[in-house]
């Protein structure tokens, strides 16, 4: 709060029962501001807590969705490419099946060289320093 505000004041004139009419403008005005001021900065750091852990609720969520997707098109591709190597199917030249086995093998190896690139662990990930606070009072 403002090193101007005094609090007694203000209990003062709650009990006197003074209109806000009788109230002079500037003490209006310094009333209205400091308790804007106040309810602002406590409502950003109630927000920054809240924030963080949206976030990283949001974060889990989101990369285990990324990475069943991730795993669901690696483990596509490597039965397929274990199918098609193993010499059952497509094995004339020229037909339909083999065609397909050969678009498919080209697709299959970009595909999960693109898998292998995404990262498998956080490394930017930086653990906050340890305090005997509990995280609703940081």
């Amino acid at each position: 709060m403002d090193s101007d505000f005094d609090l007694e004041s203000l209990v003062h004139l709650e009990q006197m029962h003074v209109s806000p009419s009788q109230l002079p403008f500037t003490t209006l005005t310094l009333l209205i501001s400091s308790f804007y001021n106040q309810g602002f900065t406590d409502g950003f750091a109630h927000g920054k807590i809240h924030g963080l852990i949206e976030g990283r609720a949001l974060g889990r969520e989101k990369g285990f969705e990324m990475w069943e997707e991730l795993g669901f098109y690696e483990g596509f591709a490597k039965g397929w490419k274990a199918i098609l190597d193993s010499g059952l199917v497509g094995k004339g030249n020229g037909d339909t099946a083999h065609l397909y086995v050969c678009s498919f093998l080209s697709n299959a190896s970009p595909m999960l060289r693109l898998v292998a690139l995404q990262k498998s662990c956080n490394t930017t990930y930086t653990p906050p320093p340890r305090t005997d606070q509990p995280i609703s009072l940081r």
